[in-house]
């Protein structure tokens, strides 16, 4: 590419007059030579063009691209795997929507630090407990030790944890469809 660089003085006169005193004049041309390459590759300039001595075409044919078939066959796993997907979000949001009917306003809690409270908002599974001295927020899940207790503590801890479970894999599930959409 370099001989055949130093055939074309016009391309490089107009080369070297871009040039300023900033940049490296690469008189060996290797650097115009590399630019050139990328440039052909990168914006596909060698589609349909020949070898000279032997005619076949510059670029190898790409064997890994898939045929019509398996490109049809790919497409329906793919549509296969989205519809399993979004059957499984949905099966869980119909969960999570059942937990979420679960009411526990004015239902009495027992906390170490705060003494006896009653819940007066929740959110999910986020409460908010009034207490003599205070209102404290706690979610409820088992991995939070300082949460206050309920009458049927384990029964309720349970199925709230579940649910926090159950919220995470849909937004994983989520995010998995994002990627295959």
């Amino acid at each position: 590419i370099v001989e055949a660089l130093k055939e074309h003085e016009s391309l490089l006169e107009k080369h070297f007059a871009r040039l300023t005193d900033g940049y490296y004049a690469d008189h060996s041309l290797h650097l115009l030579a590399f630019d050139l390459m990328y440039c052909c590759n990168t914006y596909n300039f060698y589609k349909g063009l020949t070898k000279p001595v032997t005619q076949k075409p510059a670029r190898k044919p790409n064997r890994s691209r898939a045929s019509a078939e398996e490109a049809a066959m790919l497409k329906a796993e793919r549509l296969e795997k989205i519809s399993a997907l979004e059957s499984e979000i949905a099966e869980l949001e119909q969960q999570c929507a059942e937990c979420e009917e679960i009411s526990l306003l004015d239902v009495q809690v027992t906390s170490e630090q705060y003494g006896v409270g009653t819940v007066i908002r929740q959110n999910a599974d986020m409460i908010t407990a009034r207490f003599p001295e205070m209102e404290k927020s706690f979610v409820l899940n088992k991995k939070f030790k300082a949460r206050p207790t309920f009458e049927n503590d384990e029964d309720v801890v349970a199925i709230f944890t579940e649910y926090a479970e159950k919220k995470e894999e849909i937004r994983r599930l989520t995010r998995e469809l994002g990627r295959l959409q």
